[in-house]
């Protein structure tokens, strides 16, 4: 029976570059979980690939059939899009996963699969280097935009660019939202949620340090660290294996 390493933290916590760079190290030998969309696709999307896409209907019914692990719903301006994980896109008799979720989602691949398959990568970063990386993300879309409409981009100073001015209402809403974000991922869900102290990794690396080595070893420092814990694992089920055989 293969492994589900499911990598979780809030937002700007890093979870696609260590995703990414974890994928990268494995070579994909741990598979991606595909997930369900009811949403249409996109242009530039791939059928299977970025998501499966499906009709509501085909929805209803595999909730029926049990085989909806965990579903979100959000109601857009073109009605509600419901993006789901499906056991019929998990097969652990032959690949083991590597996946992103949210800690609810989580809960809910545990519940269906049990503690021993599905294994919690969970990141960690304090609150002021969150906000000073979604500064750093909405900057650097602002200087692309400026970029593709051929305008000049504004020079800042390092410590202007990574500094927080509280008293502007764009970090203050970006405030809010990162607090609201760190309850959904408070110590008290963390630890009903069953993650172990073992399974909690510090990424934080700050954007001011962009442009030096710091924030590369960092990075590194915590995709070994997650590595070291994928492949206990997996030496586990692998030793288990061969104690079957014999």
């Amino acid at each position: 029976m293969g492994k589900i390493f499911v990598i979780m933290g809030p937002s700007c916590s890093g979870k696609d570059t260590l995703f990414n760079k974890v994928d990268e190290y494995y070579n994909g030998k741990l598979k991606p979980i595909v997930l369900y969309t009811t949403r249409p696709m996109r242009e530039g999307e791939i059928e299977g690939k970025t998501y499966y896409f499906i009709d509501d209907k085909t929805f209803d019914d595999m909730k029926m059939n049990n085989e909806i692990i965990e579903s979100r719903s959000y109601n857009t301006q073109f009605g509600i899009w419901t993006y789901a994980t499906a056991s019929r896109s998990i097969d652990l008799d032959n690949n083991d996963y590597l996946t992103i979720n949210t800690l609810e989602g989580f809960k809910s691949l545990k519940d269906y699969y049990g503690e021993d398959i599905v294994v919690p990568l969970y990141i960690q970063v304090d609150e002021d280097v969150r906000l000073r990386r979604a500064i750093n993300r909405e900057k650097k879309q602002i200087v692309e935009k400026l970029k593709k409409e051929g305008k000049e981009i504004p020079k800042e100073s390092n410590k202007d660019k990574y500094a927080i001015n509280e008293d502007d209402p764009k970090i203050k809403e970006m405030r809010r939202r990162i607090e609201a974000d760190s309850k959904d991922f408070s110590v008290e869900k963390r630890i009903e949620a069953g993650i172990p102290d073992s399974n909690i990794f510090e990424n934080n690396a700050d954007p001011a340090d962009i442009g030096t080595w710091v924030p590369l070893i960092a990075l590194e420092m915590v995709r070994d660290q997650m590595v070291a814990v994928i492949e206990a694992e997996l030496k586990k089920d692998l030793n288990k294996k061969m104690v079957y055989q014999i």
